[in-house]
């Protein structure tokens, strides 16, 4: 994906994260910040396995 397709991606990211918070926790858009950090696979791990 190019750099301009990334871009977009991640607009729709945050727009999409902002509109649950409303919508189930009730969260107002203005104050709500997303941030998103990309972590590669050998840097997490789930249910105590990596």
């Amino acid at each position: 994906m190019d750099e301009l397709g990334e871009l977009r991606k991640r607009h729709g990211s945050f727009a999409g994260v902002s509109n649950v918070l409303l919508e189930v926790l009730n969260k107002p858009l203005a104050p709500t910040f997303v941030v998103i950090e990309e972590v590669g696979l050998e840097n997490w791990g789930w249910g105590g396995y990596r």
